[in-house]
């Protein structure tokens, strides 16, 4: 990253939230650069507060999703989004523990899953 951005990038964003991607951001941000967390860890993530102190980095943790599901749902409404495409999985009310479970240990090339209530 350096090699390509010297000394390193003002903004890193991770959004697999996977321990090796966060430590890595780390290095790859500038002095005074900025980490954000968009993917949810599955494990808790040790922080080198230190680090982060002397390499003067910011860190902010965000799911994006303030202020967005009105506008994305007027898109839907709109005709402007069609969201079918994102459904990669489809189950049944009665299965959402089990299929919780799954995607928590494994999720896959999954998108978005479906939770079906009703017939």
């Amino acid at each position: 990253m350096r090699a390509l951005a010297a000394p390193g990038a003002e903004l890193v964003v991770d959004c697999s939230g996977a321990v090796p991607a966060l430590e890595a951001a780390l290095e790859m941000t500038t002095r005074g650069g900025r980490i954000v967390i968009a993917g949810i860890p599955k494990t808790p993530l040790p922080v080198d507060a230190g680090r982060m102190v002397l390499y003067e980095r910011s860190l902010l943790a965000t799911l994006a999703y303030a202020g967005d599901l009105p506008r994305v749902a007027a898109m839907i409404a709109a005709g402007q989004l069609e969201p079918e495409g994102m459904i990669t999985r489809r189950v049944p009310l009665a299965e959402t523990p089990a299929e919780i479970a799954r995607l928590a240990a494994d999720p896959g090339d999954d998108v978005k899953v479906l939770v079906e209530v009703g017939g």
